[in-house]
């Protein structure tokens, strides 16, 4: 696991209490981290892979991993296929340094609780950017 780039998609104060935390913290943390990132990215039902306003929007998002990630995978106005959760999920864990079926299995069961938790976004995101 990357932990620089775990903390830097955590807020000031958990930082300071994660650095003395034990290597298991260390990975759930990294876990939540990736299923935020995965959900962040397919707002919109992944339409970012060829909605150019969406997929500057997540260019501009307030994490570090969210833009990292959005710029690897790019934008294809010209195609209709969305980011699958296959995609966003193994992107993330990547990006986060979470390697192995077993940590992107974890993830991706995260992301079914987060997305069971939280309203569904907006099937599009608005075009006006």
């Amino acid at each position: 696991m990357d932990r620089a780039r775990v903390l830097a998609e955590l807020p000031a104060d958990m930082r300071a209490w994660l650095a003395a935390s034990d290597r298991r913290t260390w990975e759930q943390v990294a876990r939540d981290a990736g299923a935020r990132v995965a959900a962040r990215l397919l707002s919109g039902n992944g339409e970012a892979a060829w909605n150019g306003p969406a997929h500057r929007l997540l260019l501009a998002d307030p994490s570090p991993a969210v833009r990292a990630v959005a710029a690897d995978l790019g934008t294809d106005p010209r195609s209709v296929a969305p980011w699958t959760q296959h995609a966003i999920v193994a992107a993330a864990c990547e990006r986060l340094g979470l390697h192995g079926r077993g940590a992107w299995d974890d993830v991706r069961r995260r992301l079914v609780f987060l997305n069971a938790r939280v309203p569904p976004a907006p099937a599009r995101l608005s075009s006006a950017a």
